[in-house]
């Protein structure tokens, strides 16, 4: 898995920005109702390995493979479409504060789907609606990144915002890994 992070997500793109990258079989795990068994196994399993991996799944949506990047409070993860390095779901997660294990100050959740012309349907949880807990941590001492695996759990539905004329999204639970660059 480490190759992808050298060379990475849709080509130059990811190589630029440092984000990291893995594959799986797996078409994603947890999703609208609850994390399952599986998701929460996979994802226990790419924080093992500093890999990325997307529990949420929506209707009609597939995924095979992740790629993420992250900032000190801000982390980014996008499932990608079965055999490419499409993308085919996307989330961004704001932090009001560093991340460590136990509840994470939420600010904002936003999640993604690509439109046909390359532009993004994007949608976002109301603040207060969605909590999110860091259950697990590793370090990747190669790139000097904390990986976490991080559960949420979202009341309600997410709203389309920038344009997006799609209905709101009801996320429910579901549970990703990314990682943030330390301080």
């Amino acid at each position: 898995m480490h190759l992808y992070r050298a060379v990475g997500w849709m080509g130059l793109g990811c190589l630029l920005s440092l984000t990291a990258c893995s594959s799986s079989d797996d078409s994603g795990g947890g999703g609208i109702g609850g994390p399952q068994s599986s998701s929460r196994d996979n994802a226990n399993e790419a924080l093992a390995n500093n890999d990325c991996y997307l529990g949420l799944q929506l209707p009609g949506i597939t995924t095979s493979g992740y790629g993420c990047s992250g900032g000190a409070q801000n982390t980014s993860i996008t499932g990608l479409k079965p055999s490419s390095f499409d993308p085919a779901l996307r989330i961004n997660v704001e932090l009001g504060t560093p991340p460590s294990l136990g509840a994470l100050d939420l600010t904002k959740l936003t999640v993604g789907t690509p439109r046909a012309d390359a532009s993004w349907d994007t949608w976002e949880a109301p603040p207060g609606s969605c909590t999110a807990q860091a259950v697990g941590t590793s370090f990747d001492s190669f790139f000097s990144w904390d990986y976490y695996r991080m559960d949420f759990s979202c009341a309600g539905t997410a709203n389309p915002v920038d344009g997006n004329t799609m209905p709101p999204l009801t996320l429910g639970d579901f549970t990703i890994v990314s990682f943030f660059k330390r301080q």
